[in-house]
C-alpha cells in the first residue's frame, strides 16, 4: 500500500509540474494571485517549539518554477532522530484553489487545499496517508501575527469530533539562519 500511495502521489506531482511548465501567462497570473497569502513566508525560515518544549520545527519557504509554486521544507529536531518533510503549494486551475502535497521522511503523504480568511490561512481538508496505509484527517489554521510570526493550530479528527493535536508559534529567523 505504501508504494502504491507514494507512487500515485509522485505521478500526480510530476503531472502537475509538467502541466505548469507548459501553461501560459494567464495561468502564471492566477498562480501568483492565489499564492499571495503565502508571500510573507517566502525567502525566510520560521521556527517554533512544540508545547512540550522538547521539539523545534523549522520551515523554510521559497518560490520555485517562475513563481508558480511555493516550496516549504521543514525539519523537526528533538532528542529523537530528525523528522523532515517538503510541501509544494500551487494554484490548481481545475478547482481554482491553492492545493498542496506534502511528503515526509517517514514515508507519509498529505494532500489538501487552503483558503485565506483575513489574517488566517485555513487548511480544512488535509488527508494524511501513513506508510502503512492508515488515513488521518487534519485541519489546521495558520494565524499571522504581524510580519514576524504566525501561530499554527492543528486538529485531528477522531470519530465525529476534532481534537487539538498540536499548536506551534513560529517566529521569523534572521537571514542566513
Amino acid at each position: 500500500m505504501r508504494i502504491a500511495t507514494t507512487t500515485t502521489a509522485a505521478i500526480a506531482f510530476l503531472g502537475l509540474m509538467s502541466s505548469a511548465a507548459t501553461t501560459g501567462g494567464a495561468a502564471a497570473a492566477d498562480a501568483a494571485a492565489s499564492l499571495k497569502p503565502l508571500e510573507f513566508l517566502v525567502g525566510r525560515c520560521w521556527s517554533g517549539k512544540f508545547p512540550d518544549g522538547k521539539a523545534t520545527d523549522t520551515h523554510c519557504f521559497e518560490s520555485v518554477y517562475g513563481g508558480r509554486f511555493i516550496r516549504d521544507r521543514h525539519v523537526v529536531r528533538s532528542e529523537r532522530p530528525d523528522y523532515s518533510g517538503e510541501t509544494m503549494y500551487w494554484h490548481d486551475g481545475s478547482t481554482g484553489k491553492v492545493s498542496y502535497i506534502y511528503f515526509n521522511s517517514d514515508g507519509g503523504v498529505s494532500t489538501g487545499t487552503f483558503a485565506e480568511q483575513g489574517t488566517r490561512l485555513q487548511f480544512g481538508d488535509e488527508t494524511y496517508t501513513a506508510p502503512d496505509g492508515k488515513v488521518t484527517k487534519y485541519r489546521t489554521v495558520w494565524d499571522r501575527k504581524g510580519s514576524d510570526g504566525y501561530v499554527t493550530i492543528t486538529e485531528q479528527q477522531k470519530g465525529d469530533t476534532w481534537v487539538e493535536a498540536w499548536r506551534v508559534e513560529f517566529a521569523k529567523q534572521p537571514a542566513g539562519a
